[in-house]
């Protein structure tokens, strides 16, 4: 799959989910720990914001200062829907992929960040449809694209600290979501 296509398939797919979300969901507990529904929104939401920034030279930990004393407004669906172009067009301006980024882990190519900006998106649909209480279904596409970026990190994830326990002790998946979800240390 296309870099950009999948990035853009993955953002239609967290829109689609945020739009759904009900007014009485917004305090509710995600599978991320301490995030509420709204704290997954605005963290992707901010991810997007981040991603135009870094791409435009920024370093990361002042690009992402930058994006925390940021404002969110009272309509997350909105805020969301104003990154994506932005974010889109960032990665799809001339050369971008072929430049490197200031992250916060350090220097890396902006394609290695675009599949980043890819899980996030993904990824976290999948913990607001949980939070929400909504469907939970990502787009097989996307699982497939995610699992074969991610398979070959999975040990790396498992110990980071940030993928829960990653794919250690996760039982037999039943499904390519499910092998997907416990890669990234998610239990469905």
């Amino acid at each position: 799959m296309n870099p950009l296509d999948a990035l853009a398939a993955a953002t239609d797919h967290f829109d689609q989910v945020l739009a759904q979300v009900p007014d009485d969901a917004w305090d509710r507990v995600t599978p991320c720990p301490d995030w509420t529904v709204r704290d997954v929104a605005d963290h992707v939401t901010g991810g997007n914001r981040w991603a135009v920034l870094l791409l435009d030279g920024a370093d990361g930990r002042e690009a992402l200062a930058t994006v925390r004393s940021g404002t969110f407004g009272p309509d997350r669906l909105a805020d969301y829907r104003a990154s994506v172009p932005a974010q889109q067009a960032a990665f799809a301006a001339p050369g971008a992929l072929d430049r490197e980024v200031e992250h916060v882990v350090g220097r890396i190519s902006a394609r290695q960040f675009l599949g980043m900006r890819l899980t996030d998106n993904v990824l976290h649909s999948w913990d607001l449809a949980r939070g929400a209480g909504l469907d939970d279904t990502l787009p097989e596409p996307l699982v497939h694209e995610l699992i074969s970026q991610l398979e070959p990190m999975a040990d790396m994830m498992a110990h980071s600290g940030m993928f829960g326990s990653g794919h250690h002790g996760a039982g037999e998946a039943q499904n390519s979501q499910e092998r997907l979800l416990h890669l990234a240390g998610r239990r469905p």
